[in-house]
C-alpha cells in the first residue's frame, strides 16, 4: 500500500489473513482511519497494539474472531467502540484505561462470567454502554445455569427458538442476570420449528417484579423474525406487563405476507395482560431477510463456542 493510499484511507477490513509481526514496523501510518474490521484473522497482541497506535483517528475497531489475543490493552484518545465477537482463544487480560473516550463495548459470544470481574473491572471501564449477544439457549457450547449477575452489561441479545417451556424459564432468568438492562434484543428462530415440543400450554414463568432490569431499568426491546406462535405471544406479553419503563417494543415479523389484521390482532394478544409501562408502545413492521440467510445464522450461533 503506497504512503498516499494509507493517507487516505478511513475503512479497513481484513479477512482470513495473518499479520505478520513485522507488518506494523516502519513509520507508516493511518492518520485517516476510522474505522476497522478484523475477521478470521492471525494477529499477535503486540502487532494489534502497533496497529491500533498508527491509527490517530481511530473511532471504530471490530475483533470478530481473531486468532491469538490474549490481551487487549489498547492505548487511543480517539477509540469510540470496540467490538470483540467469538475470540478463539480466552482473553487473559483486558484494559481500558487507555482509551479515555470509550463510548461503547460489545461482547458476542465472550464468557462474561469468566471475564467480569476478574478480568474485566468495572473500575478502570470509561463506557457505560455494555452489550452482550449470547448464542441460541438450546446450544451445547452454552449451558443457562447456574450463573451470577452481571451489572455492567445494559444490552442483551438472545437467540431462541420458542420450542418448549424450558426455553422461556431460561429467558426469563437471563433477565434477571442483567440488572441494570436498558436494551433487549431476541432473534426469534420459531420458523425452524415444525412444531412445539412437549411442555405445551402456559408456561409458569417468576413475577415479574422480581427481575430488577424490568422494574427498573429496560427500556427498548425488539423481536426479530416473529413467527407469531403460542410462546413467543406469552414471552412479549410477560414482558409488556411486567416492564415498568418499556418505552417501546419493535416486532419484526417473519413472513412478509402479515396482513393488516393479523398485526392488530397480535398486538391485542400481547397487550391483553396489561402494560407495566404507560407509555409503552408496541410497533409492527415487516422483515426483508430470506429464510436460508436466517438458517445459516442459526446454525451459526448454535454452534459457536464461548470463549
Amino acid at each position: 500500500m503506497g504512503a498516499d493510499t494509507g493517507a487516505a484511507l478511513r475503512y479497513l477490513e481484513l479477512r482470513w489473513c495473518v499479520l505478520h509481526p513485522r507488518s506494523t514496523e516502519g513509520p507508516g501510518t493511518f492518520p485517516s482511519l476510522v474505522i476497522m474490521h478484523l475477521s478470521s484473522v492471525v494477529i499477535s497482541d503486540e502487532v494489534l497494539h502497533r496497529l491500533i497506535a498508527v491509527c490517530p483517528a481511530l473511532r471504530e475497531l471490530h475483533l470478530v474472531g481473531v486468532t491469538q489475543l490474549r490481551r487487549f490493552v489498547p492505548c487511543s484518545g480517539s477509540l469510540l467502540r470496540v467490538v470483540i465477537g467469538a475470540p478463539h482463544v480466552p482473553i487473559q487480560e483486558i484494559s481500558f484505561r487507555g482509551t479515555p473516550n470509550l463510548q461503547s463495548l460489545e461482547l458476542w459470544h465472550a464468557d462474561i462470567w469468566r471475564l467480569y470481574p476478574a478480568i474485566i473491572n468495572q473500575a478502570d471501564m470509561p463506557c457505560k454502554s455494555v452489550a452482550l449477544a449470547l448464542p441460541t439457549l438450546d446450544s451445547p457450547c452454552f449451558k443457562v445455569m447456574p450463573k451470577r449477575s452481571i451489572p455492567i452489561i445494559t444490552a442483551l441479545t438472545i437467540n431462541m427458538k420458542f420450542s418448549d417451556n424450558e426455553e422461556l424459564r431460561n429467558a426469563t432468568h437471563m433477565l434477571s442476570l442483567f440488572p441494570f438492562l436498558k436494551t433487549l434484543n431476541i432473534l426469534c428462530y420459531n420458523f425452524l420449528s415444525n412444531k412445539d415440543k412437549s411442555g405445551s400450554g402456559q408456561c409458569q414463568l417468576p413475577a415479574a417484579d422480581t427481575i430488577i432490569c424490568l422494574s427498573k431499568h429496560l427500556k427498548n426491546v425488539t423481536f426479530e423474525e416473529y413467527c407469531g406462535s403460542e410462546r413467543e405471544v406469552e414471552f412479549a406479553r410477560f414482558i409488556v406487563a411486567g416492564a415498568k419503563t418499556v418505552t417501546t417494543m419493535q416486532i419484526v415479523v417473519h413472513a412478509a405476507n402479515w396482513r393488516d389484521e393479523s398485526i392488530s390482532s397480535h398486538r391485542d394478544l400481547i397487550c391483553r395482560g396489561g402494560k407495566g409501562s404507560p407509555e409503552a408502545q408496541v410497533n409492527f413492521r415487516k422483515s426483508k431477510k430470506g429464510k436460508n440467510i436466517l438458517r445459516k445464522r442459526y446454525v451459526t450461533v448454535q454452534r459457536v463456542p464461548i470463549v
